[in-house]
Formats: C-alpha cells, sequence, structure tokens
C-alpha cells in the first residue's frame, strides 16, 4: 500500500480542510515557538484535527485558538463532544473550547493533568485501549519515550485509514528556519516529506 503524508494545504488558513470522508485539520496562523533539549529554538505550524464519528459528535485532537470563523465551521459538522490532547505540549486551547463547548469532555495526556489544574479532565489516556465512545472508529497507541518525559498518543481513524500523529514526525518547510536550524534539521529529520516518515506510518498500522 503506498503511504503518504497531509498535503501541504493551499487553502487559505484558519478554515477547515477535509483530508478524507469525515476528518478534516484546522490550519493556525503563525507559529508557536519553542526550544527542543540540546537545540535551536524552531518555529512550529500547528493544527487540530477533527473527527466526526457516527453518533454525529466531534472528537478535537489538539485543539488550535478558537475564533469565531473556526467554530461557526466546526459546528456545520456536529457537536463537539471530546477535546483531546496528544502530549503534554498540546494543550494551550483546551481552556478555551473547554468553555466555549462546556458539555464537551476533556482527555489528558501523560503528565498534563499536573500543568492544567484548572481544567477538569475525564481521565488521561496512557494506554493502547481506546475508549468506549470512539472504539471502532478511532484506534490509539500510546509512544512511550525512554524517561516518560515526552509520551505520545498516536491515532488512527479506522473509516479513512489516516494516522494522526504529533510531535513524533516533523514535517516542516525548511525555508522557515533559521540558518542554524536548517543545518540541525538535516539530522533531527524535521524537514518535510523525508522517506523516514512514510516509514514510521507503517509501524503502528499497516
Amino acid at each position: 500500500m503506498s503511504l503518504g503524508l497531509r498535503p501541504i494545504p493551499t487553502e487559505s488558513k484558519n478554515s477547515l480542510i477535509q483530508i478524507a470522508s469525515n476528518i478534516w485539520t484546522i490550519e493556525a496562523e503563525g507559529f508557536v515557538y519553542y526550544r527542543p533539549p540540546a537545540q535551536p529554538r524552531y518555529p512550529y505550524p500547528h493544527r487540530a484535527v477533527v473527527i466526526r464519528l457516527r453518533n454525529n459528535t466531534l472528537f478535537v485532537h489538539s485543539p488550535i485558538a478558537l475564533t469565531p470563523a473556526i467554530k461557526k465551521e466546526v459546528d456545520t459538522l456536529g457537536t463537539v463532544k471530546y477535546l483531546v490532547s496528544p502530549n503534554h505540549i498540546h494543550h494551550l486551547h483546551l481552556g478555551e473550547w473547554s468553555e466555549a463547548y462546556p458539555a464537551a469532555i476533556l482527555y489528558a495526556s501523560p503528565g498534563l493533568i499536573a500543568k492544567r489544574k484548572g481544567l477538569t479532565f475525564e481521565k488521561t489516556l496512557s494506554t493502547d485501549n481506546p475508549e468506549s465512545e470512539w472504539e471502532g472508529q478511532i484506534e490509539q497507541s500510546i509512544f512511550k519515550s525512554w524517561n516518560g518525559w515526552f509520551d505520545e498518543l498516536v491515532f488512527f481513524h479506522c473509516e479513512s485509514r489516516t494516522v494522526v500523529l504529533t510531535d513524533m514526525i516533523m514535517d516542516f518547510n525548511p525555508s522557515t528556519f533559521s540558518a542554524l536550524s536548517q543545518v540541525t534539521t538535516q539530522w533531527n529529520l524535521m524537514y518535510r516529506h523525508t522517506p523516514q516518515n512514510d516509514s514510521v506510518c507503517s509501524c503502528f498500522w499497516p
């Protein structure tokens, strides 16, 4: 089977981009700046993934800033029900989505509850067993780091056979990097469309 990464979008930012049946991304404007250990500061693009389940509820992975325009588009898809953090770095906008959708259930990634004490989470997702609310529609796998600092949840949308990764794969445009960053990203495989990225996808759900 031929595998491929999400295409670089040509649509305008801050709008839903349909990837396949019942799954969309929302591209955020601008960048989030972060310095990984022993590396320079990188400009990280960020996006949310929205999956519509069979009962017309929505699973929102790594929510981005919720603008009125985004909310209007998302509301046309169904009812926002599950707000999910895939790792402890992707949490900045959970609060505003929770305020906008008070009936939505929040799910934490490992280590997040201690960081976001002001939010009420249903539980921490820390196993390969999907929740009953999306079992049979979305599978999940917990990728554990060697010291537990950067555990990440990887999801698989069964209908479209789409693997949803977060920071396990860096698929960036090198033109957004500084000269130093362009050097360091040659060894950490953050350039877009590297063959290694396609290989990683097949490790989870062939």
